[in-house]
């Protein structure tokens, strides 16, 4: 299957790479059993740790998606 970024969205996932304040990172999210890496930035723009589970809220662009911590 194609891999389309909108397919992200309502998904969960693991930052890859540490997500800094305001900054990018990278995500790892399967879709349909395939792991993919995507460009991703924190809703609240506060930093996410490496290899904290995160939703996928919304689409920014066609390589990036903006994601939220889960509450700890």
């Amino acid at each position: 299957s194609v891999f389309r970024i909108e397919d992200c969205v309502g998904q969960d996932a693991i930052v890859y790479q540490r997500i800094p304040k305001n900054g990018a990172g990278k995500i790892t999210i399967a879709l349909d059993h395939i792991s993919h890496e995507v460009d991703a930035v924190s809703m609240d723009g506060q930093e996410i740790e490496s290899f904290s589970s995160v939703h996928v809220v919304k689409k920014i662009d066609s390589q990036t998606v903006a994601v939220a911590a889960f509450k700890r």
